[in-house]
């Protein structure tokens, strides 16, 4: 779903989706979801961990040139791949959540409003 809300703007030009090969850009969008899910997860369901790091990602090529040109996209590559390998990273440390409450470990399910 995010890859589809985000499709629009590969076909307007001057946005930073205009030049980014759209299976890069999908294959980064798995990565941050499971990168998301791990954060909220580990945050006891608190989604300002998952806000910031979507905030940093946006920024980031104000930062450092890592968006693609018409020309290259190897930076854009690399930041990709670094994404896909912080997934794993996510993916690999993770506790099944059989017997675990949706968002967050223990606890998390017992909380008194």
């Amino acid at each position: 779903m995010w890859g589809v809300w985000h499709l629009p703007l590969f076909f307007i030009d001057g946005t930073a989706q205009a030049h980014i090969p759209l299976a890069l850009f999908l294959l980064s969008v798995v990565a941050m979801s499971v990168v998301f899910a791990w954060l909220v997860n580990r945050t006891a369901g608190s989604v300002v961990a998952a806000l910031l790091f979507h905030t940093a990602i946006n920024f980031w090529p104000s930062v450092v040139p890592v968006l693609p040109t018409e020309t290259s996209y190897r930076a854009y590559a690399f930041v990709v791949a670094t994404l896909v390998l912080l997934a794993l990273g996510a993916l690999l440390t993770s506790e099944p959540m059989a017997g675990r409450a949706a968002f967050g470990g223990p606890g998390f399910a017992d909380a008194k409003p």
